[in-house]
């Protein structure tokens, strides 16, 4: 049915080549900085330290925060003083002998060696460009670690140009030329010591950051402006209104404040990335029912709704999908700048890139940061309980390894267990979208002997599409169309709540990211 681009990609494939008849396993590598004091105290700027996290994609365990585990821990002022070569020297000597030698494990088919390659290096644009010693300014001539576009192109370009791309030829001569200013590079990476791995080849991007910690910021603040300065179809109280008392349901807890006009005209609302995902969401559900349907600014905030859901999506196609994500983009861009009178920021430019990497590296969602920012939270706690900072990473270090030597000494802990990090109850609404697109309400949830679930479901009766408001109307009665026992493996979301309007119609947003 489909012609997936798998969980991988075509990078994956590229890197085991080598490894014939041999179990070899990926792993991702995350770096980002952290702050580990109060950040009113008189001491918040003293101790920031760099967190390098490593994980395995296998399957949906991965995103337990237990499944992600600490590699290093570094003072950011060492690093800014050492610099990357002296602070990552060891960590890539590590690497390296996984790949190389890999790793003795007993299992009752009798010893196997498995070998671990570095899928990606995956973090916030600052951190990845750093590490990888691409330019740290995004307002430096070439900024970009994907291309050689140069700043002034990318301001307006709307596709990616396959003839700027970086490759191991060009940043090779880049790197000889030893001028920054003409090719954004600083120097050679350590990462490139890596045996089967290269930082021209990390394909990788992520949606927390560059969508909604970046492009929502800017594209929503422009629509807000729009609709409530310029054409005044409806007013920021309005708006403010009505989306502090919308129904969100199980969402609820992703209510952004209110939005104030100073915050609009500096381009940032106050919200976090979920909170934006979150907004963007129900954005149409909010205020469409006030815009006229030929409305171009309106056209465009659908045509980046697209986007995010194709982007959030947990099966892309290498001749449907993707194609049509690189035609949404190459719109988007093209009228971000003609509607707005702006130009492209560097994370608009980022996102020309990325139907090309989702071809090498799989579904973004695979890859982003959330789970990784959320490990964060453990550090911070333990040193919260810490009053020394005489030699802090050390301490954080010795702490993990003493929880992390439990948990693997732990009888407690069982793959077969149900994990579910999703809320089910009875009453709430299911959908499924595999042929066509069906909603369901659930009776009663069956747990079966070998942990399998299943729902007794009403598949409740769906009246159209709604290509202006993006959403499925649900029939006013909730005409029950059939009674059926369903897997939750045949759902393709979570659960989901029914909006009603003022009018009684009642309509759903699809949604298979949350």
């Amino acid at each position: 049915m489909y012609d997936e681009v798998s969980t991988k990609g075509s990078l994956w494939k590229e890197k085991i080549a080598t490894f014939q008849n041999k179990i070899v396993m990926p792993f991702f590598m995350y770096i980002d900085d952290v702050e580990i004091n109060n950040p009113l105290g008189s001491k918040s700027m003293c101790h920031s330290i760099s967190a390098v996290y490593y994980s395995f994609p296998l399957n949906e365990q991965s995103s337990r925060l237990d499944n992600i585990f600490l590699a290093a821990l570094i003072k950011s002022k060492d690093l800014k003083t050492f610099g990357n070569d002296l602070c990552f020297k060891k960590l890539v000597d590590e690497i390296n002998s996984l790949e190389n030698d890999g790793i003795m494990i007993d299992t009752s088919e009798g010893s196997k060696t498995v070998y671990f390659i570095l899928g990606l290096l995956v973090g916030d644009n600052l951190g990845v460009n750093s590490i990888c010693e691409f330019s740290k300014s995004f307002s430096a001539n070439f900024f970009c670690r994907f291309c050689k576009a140069h700043k002034h192109l990318t301001h307006s370009l709307s596709h990616e140009d396959s003839t700027l791309l970086r490759n191991i030829h060009n940043y090779t001569e880049d790197v000889l030329k030893n001028d920054f200013s003409q090719s954004g590079i600083y120097k050679e990476s350590i990462l490139n010591q890596i045996q089967s791995f290269h930082v021209t080849s990390n394909f990788s991007i992520d949606v927390m950051h560059d969508i909604f910690e970046g492009i929502c910021h800017y594209n929503m603040s422009h629509i807000i402006i729009y609709f409530t300065e310029n054409v005044k179809i409806f007013s920021l109280e309005t708006l403010n209104f009505r989306k502090q008392n919308f129904n969100y349901g199980l969402e609820q807890k992703n209510l952004s404040p209110q939005i104030e006009k100073h915050h609009l005209h500096k381009f940032h609302l106050k919200m976090s990335a979920r909170q934006m995902m979150c907004f963007v969401h129900f954005f149409t559900l909010i205020v469409g029912d006030l815009i006229p349907d030929n409305d171009e600014v309106w056209q465009f905030f659908l045509n980046f709704l697209e986007i995010v859901e194709i982007l959030l999506g947990h099966q892309l196609t290498q001749q449907g999908t993707v194609p049509h994500l690189k035609n949404l983009i190459s719109r988007h861009n093209t009228e971000y700048v003609l509607f707005f009178q702006d130009n492209l920021k560097p994370k608009h430019h980022l996102l020309t890139h990325y139907p090309s990497i989702i071809l090498k590296s799989g579904p973004p969602r695979n890859f982003w940061c959330f789970r990784y920012e959320a490990k964060h939270k453990e550090f911070k706690m333990y040193a919260r309980a810490i009053t020394s900072r005489k030699n802090i990473c050390l301490t954080l270090a010795n702490k993990y390894q003493f929880k992390f030597a439990h948990f693997l000494l732990s009888q407690k802990y069982d793959y077969s267990e149900i994990n579910i990090s999703t809320t089910y109850k009875t009453g709430n609404y299911l959908t499924s979208f595999i042929n066509e697109v069906c909603l369901y309400e659930i009776l009663e949830i069956i747990i079966l002997k070998n942990n399998d679930i299943h729902f007794v479901v009403h598949q409740i009766q769906l009246e159209w599409f709604n290509s202006h408001l993006r959403t499925y109307e649900v029939d006013r009665n909730k005409a029950v169309v059939s009674k059926s026992v369903m897997s939750i493996k045949e759902f393709s979301g979570p659960p989901i709540n029914i909006i009603q309007f003022s009018d009684n119609k009642l309509m759903i947003r699809l949604k298979e990211y949350y």
